[in-house]
């Protein structure tokens, strides 16, 4: 069995046993179709079953199931028959008439009900499984293909046992008037606290979160004017030059001060002529760039070429040598031989 899947299957054991009183050892209740479908793949599951569910494992069987067995005898063999009579017997006392069908299914649902978490139910068939699912708290057992698979638990047993952890934990009234007491200690009136909490509670739901419009702030990669970003930058240059001419000592005249920005940016002529003066700029810092990435791209490759070129002669050098010495060895040989 995969790791995965014996956690899941620990996982669900450990739901029943904790919230429908299931307690080791297991007892399963099988149906002819489960134990055929075992004998048909070659499952023991005398031993499977105890793997499974990691404890002792009691097998029973229902005199309902022979009944419908033996009924069926084209489906079910003789041979099938004996081992199911080999299975200890629960008695069901059910009395079903020689006409009727699904002995199996009135059987096991009546059983589900009058004794709840006592059995592990394995079937065989999908609509049987259905309706044993619609009850609270019923594992369920099958074969499908080479492996005897635990159903999950269903969602009716789920919130089955929400409902009995909220009923468990819930504050009951007097609780809950012990508790205003000690907050409101003598200034306690029944009447009026209760009053109070119920408004707050009324209130709580009844508030809507009103959300305050955020004002969205210009990101670095918004558009703007082209015209105020030109006045910034040539506003800038002229605090720069003013600031140069000051370390120097030159005497300025402070009088107009914005005169030169306002020249400047009347004349269009001569805001063209900057941008294109920083475009050159630009285009030059970007060539450069290019070309000592590609002086050092042609270094690289030198480099290696020469580095390969040295690998080589010294390769071949290795094997003329070789060469020769395997030929000495062969003369040697061969004159020997003669000698011989």
């Amino acid at each position: 069995m995969k790791l995965k899947r014996a956690k899941s299957y620990k996982k669900t054991i450990q739901f029943y046993k904790a919230n429908y009183a299931y307690k080791e050892p297991f007892s399963v209740l099988m149906d002819p179709g489960f134990i055929k479908k075992c004998l048909n793949m070659n499952i023991y599951f005398k031993e499977a079953l105890p793997k499974l569910l990691e404890s002792k494992v009691s097998f029973f069987i229902t005199p309902c199931c022979v009944a419908e067995m033996k009924r069926n005898s084209r489906e079910y063999s003789n041979d099938l028959i004996s081992t199911c009579k080999r299975i200890d017997y629960h008695p069901c006392n059910h009395q079903f008439g020689p006409d009727e069908t699904e002995l199996v299914h009135k059987c096991f649902t009546d059983i589900s009900k009058k004794l709840p978490s006592q059995f592990f139910y394995a079937v065989q068939d999908h609509d049987h499984r259905l309706s044993l699912r619609k009850n609270l708290g019923i594992p369920i057992l099958f074969v499908l293909t080479n492996v005897i698979i635990l159903e999950k638990p269903s969602t009716s047993s789920y919130q089955n046992m929400v409902k009995t952890h909220k009923a468990i934990t819930a504050t009951s009234s007097r609780e809950k008037e012990m508790l205003l007491k000690l907050k409101y200690g003598d200034n306690y009136n029944p009447e009026l606290n209760k009053s109070k909490v119920a408004n707050n509670t009324e209130n709580k739901n009844n508030i809507k979160v009103q959300k305050t419009p955020t004002k969205l702030q210009p990101t670095p990669l918004t558009p703007q004017n082209k015209k105020d970003i030109n006045k910034k930058e040539i506003i800038k240059k002229d605090e720069k030059l003013k600031d140069n001419n000051i370390e120097m000592g030159d005497d300025i005249e402070v009088k107009d001060e914005t005169t030169t920005t306002e020249k400047i940016i009347e004349k269009p002529n001569l805001k063209k002529k900057l941008e294109k003066e920083e475009d050159k700029e630009r285009r030059k810092k970007i060539r450069e760039l290019i070309s000592q990435k590609r002086d050092e791209r042609l270094e690289r490759k030198k480099m290696k070429e020469e580095k390969e070129r040295i690998a080589k002669y010294k390769i071949s050098k290795l094997n003329s040598r070789t060469g020769e010495a395997i030929k000495k060895i062969r003369r040697k040989r061969s004159k020997a031989h003669k000698k011989q």
